[in-house]
């Protein structure tokens, strides 16, 4: 190049990139030099060994873009409570499952049609249970439980279309595995009434809004430790009031 000469402060830079082995650009932008090389005066020197970026191609379609993002959940209590609620027991029956048919007997004894009953599911957690009555058939299906980031993957991820549940399995040590669902795994599929389910915060079981909660022909509340998130007592009264008369 006319009048190149190597600036004694880049000798280490400059003086290597000149030779049979290294092209040149002349000029250049962010994108192809950085924000170094961006100007018209830019040299830069280079071995052809890499893509050089060349352009773009815009694409425009007529058809609707769904950006959804379902991300991992880290949370260690929160995915030890996806883990008992969406994965298969490693022995036994899965208890949602069995807590669900149980509800259904219960209705058949009572002589209550399923199709028009109201369910609400105290403490649901994640919300498996929930899923599993409105599977089979419950006109609505509810589950409240105290803060909403206990269902919220459920009733955020799971219940819209094309939606995942994503989660990481906490092993041993620092051992992970990496499990996800969708609707279809869980049987959510075309058959189930998705506004049947819905999922409610409730931060007292004991002082329920009954002037928003009622009518109910039947109210859970059986998931491990769900009757001790609060008054014992005042939640089993708190039921009563919330079923119908």
């Amino acid at each position: 190049l006319d009048g190149f000469e190597t600036h004694p402060l880049y000798d280490d830079f400059t003086t290597p990139t000149v030779g049979e082995l290294h092209s040149r650009i002349m000029g250049g932008s962010w994108i192809s030099t950085g924000c170094n090389g961006a100007t018209r005066d830019s040299r830069y020197g280079f071995r052809r060994h890499f893509y050089q970026h060349a352009g773009f191609r815009y694409v425009e379609s007529d058809r609707e873009v769904v950006n959804r993002a379902s991300p991992f959940e880290h949370n260690r209590q929160l995915c030890d409570d996806l883990r008992f609620h969406f994965d298969e027991p490693s022995f036994g029956e899965c208890f949602h499952v069995a807590l669900a048919e149980a509800c259904v007997d219960l209705m058949r004894k009572l002589d209550r049609p399923i199709d028009s009953a109201r369910v609400l599911e105290l403490g649901c957690g994640p919300g498996r249970a929930v899923l599993e009555l409105a599977k089979r058939g419950f006109s609505a299906a509810h589950g409240g439980d105290c803060t909403a980031k206990a269902f919220q993957c459920a009733a955020q991820r799971v219940m819209v279309d094309g939606g995942r549940l994503r989660w990481i399995n906490y092993l041993e040590g620092e051992l992970v595995a990496k499990r996800e669902l969708g609707a279809v795994e869980l049987g959510l599929g075309s058959s189930i009434k998705k506004e049947a389910v819905q999922f409610f915060q409730m931060p007292d079981f004991a002082a329920v809004d009954t002037q928003k909660f009622h009518d109910y022909d039947l109210v859970v509340c059986a998931q491990p430790g769900a009757l001790g998130k609060s008054d014992p007592l005042g939640t089993l009264d708190a039921a009563h009031k919330l079923l119908k008369p």
